[in-house]
């Protein structure tokens, strides 16, 4: 009899054991090979394209004959454009809007004059004085020596010995210019140009140039309107 006994509490204490047994491994969930588990999306930071503004990916190409001598004054009237945005006046009497103009001629143009460096430090250039004295003169062809730099301006300044200007680089959009017509004149050229600006606006000058540069300009600006 107490064998009997013996073997019900037996069974009984099993069957509590298995019962128990399942209940704990109800929560497992049985590995699935198939089962596809999607990763956490990572956020990526989008960074903005370098693009043209939008205007300038828009606008009908102008198509103008361009003798060479007044193509090489590109980056002059370019410089004369970005110093007058906004609504400044051609004035080589003015020492700002003179070293402005002269600044923005090199730094950030496709094209510089092969005796300009970078600077040992890579900040910008460095322009040595008879170059920085030919892109004046091309710039303002009445000018006859170069000025003192203004205490406000920024990004340039004179080293005595090198005897030559540096020029620290500035980033970001510059603006473009187009040259929209040419005429010949018996002393020279007018050109007239637009100059595309951040914002969207368009700029229109017209420069009048005549055939007194230093090389490698050809010609040099005398007079400027909108």
């Amino acid at each position: 009899m107490k064998k009997i006994k013996r073997t019900i509490g037996l069974l009984t204490i099993m069957c509590f054991m298995s019962i128990s047994f399942t209940a704990c491994g109800g929560n497992n969930v049985p590995e699935n090979k198939d089962t596809v588990v999607e990763e956490e999306s990572i956020p990526v930071k989008e960074t903005e394209a370098e693009t043209k503004p939008y205007f300038e990916e828009t606008r009908d190409a102008v198509d103008v004959e361009v003798p060479d001598e007044v193509d090489g004054l590109r980056p002059i009237m370019f410089g004369l454009c970005k110093a007058m945005t906004g609504g400044g006046t051609y004035n080589p009497a003015d020492n700002l809007f003179y070293w402005e103009a002269l600044y923005s001629a090199i730094n950030g143009n496709t094209w510089v004059h092969p005796d300009i460096s970078l600077a040992d430090n890579g900040a910008g250039y460095m322009v040595p004085k008879v170059v920085m004295e030919a892109y004046a003169k091309a710039m303002f062809a009445d000018a006859s020596t170069l000025p003192e730099i203004p205490s406000n301006m920024g990004g340039i300044q004179y080293v005595e010995e090198e005897d030559s200007y540096m020029l620290y680089s500035a980033g970001g959009y510059v603006g473009n210019m187009e040259i929209e017509a040419v005429e010949s004149k018996d002393d020279g050229y007018s050109v007239s140009v637009a100059f595309y600006v951040k914002n969207g606006n368009i700029e229109r000058y017209t420069f009048q140039m005549r055939a007194e540069g230093t090389e490698p300009f050809a010609y040099g600006i005398y007079g400027m309107t909108e």
